[in-house]
Formats: C-alpha cells, sequence, structure tokens
C-alpha cells in the first residue's frame, strides 16, 4: 500500500511539474512564437540584400576589394588567384595574364561552388561575357575575364573539372543569343 502510494505520489508530482512547464512554455509561446517570426524576416532580409547586392556584371579589382572584406570567400578566392598570379616561383599563369593583372586590365565574375554545370553559374558567366566582350579592347591588349569560385575543401580531378568546363561551355552557348 506504502508503494502504491508512494508512486502515486510520484506520478502526481511528475504529473504536475509536467503541467508546470507546460503552463510555462505555454505562457511563452506567443514570445517564442514573435523571436522565431523575427528571426525569419530578418533571414529573408539578409538573403534578399545579398541577392539583390550580389553584382552580375564584372567588377574590376577595386570594385572586388571594396566590396568583399578579408575573410569572405569571394576575397579570399581572389587573394588566391593573385598570390599564384603573382607568384614568380611558379611556371603557371602565364606571361600575359600576369601583365593584365599588373595593368589592371582585369574583371572578375564569381561563382559560389565550383560546379560549373551548375545553371546560376551558366547564366553568371554569360551575363559576365555578354557585359565583357562589347568592352574588352578598351580594358587593355592583356585583359580577361576571370571566373572564381567558392574554394571546394574536396577538390575534384582534372578529368571532373574538364567534363565541367565543357558543360559550361554547352550551357553559354545554349543561351547564347547570337551564335
Amino acid at each position: 500500500m506504502e508503494t502504491t502510494l508512494s508512486n502515486t505520489s510520484s506520478y502526481l508530482f511528475g504529473g504536475a511539474l509536467l503541467a508546470l512547464v507546460g503552463l510555462v512554455a505555454y505562457d511563452r509561446l506567443p514570445v517564442i512564437l514573435k523571436e522565431l517570426t523575427n528571426k525569419t524576416e530578418e533571414a529573408k532580409t539578409t538573403i534578399g540584400r545579398t541577392l539583390s547586392t550580389a553584382p552580375t556584371k564584372p567588377l574590376t579589382r577595386a570594385q572586388v576589394t571594396e566590396m568583399y572584406p578579408e575573410g569572405t570567400w569571394q576575397r579570399t578566392a581572389y587573394d588566391d588567384y593573385v598570390r599564384v598570379l603573382l607568384d614568380e616561383e611558379l611556371i603557371f599563369p602565364c606571361i600575359y595574364a600576369t601583365k593584365g593583372f599588373k595593368a589592371d586590365n582585369q574583371v572578375y565574375v564569381f561563382i559560389d561552388s565550383d560546379d560549373l554545370s551548375d545553371p546560376r553559374h551558366i547564366r553568371a558567366l554569360a551575363s559576365g561575357l555578354a557585359d565583357y566582350l562589347p568592352k574588352a579592347r578598351s580594358l587593355g591588349p592583356n585583359t580577361s575575364l576571370v571566373l572564381l569560385a567558392k574554394h571546394n575543401p574536396n577538390p575534384r580531378t582534372v578529368d571532373e573539372y574538364q567534363s565541367l568546363f565543357w558543360k559550361l561551355l554547352d550551357g553559354c552557348a545554349k543561351i547564347d543569343k547570337k551564335p
């Protein structure tokens, strides 16, 4: 009998505790929902701002360094490119790319992954080319449109990159208005 009474009081206490927790949670529910709604709206605003400010045209060196602070993936990709380009110990890149960079004749387009077959990336390059090609001659004798991708911690093989590159070119050819 004593065990039954003890178990019953434990259940009652446990039930009362759950009811109290439920009541507190229920009372806080509007506050919690409001906080979640605010966080959701903040996220939407941030995403919208990011999408609306994402450049659709190639950027100059000055625009890249102004728009992307150190630590952003875009700035990291750009800085890595510059480091390789200016490394005199490396055989690559070619002399014309180095001259073009030093003369500030290059412009840059960024994509957020190294999946060159992604339709967004195909459109980004096509848009960049459409802007770049009409004014390329005026940018200097060693100009280039440089496509920079977010670093992939799991690099692909050369064959994979070659396949993706051809998919990128094929995708650009398919959407080219003046083939």
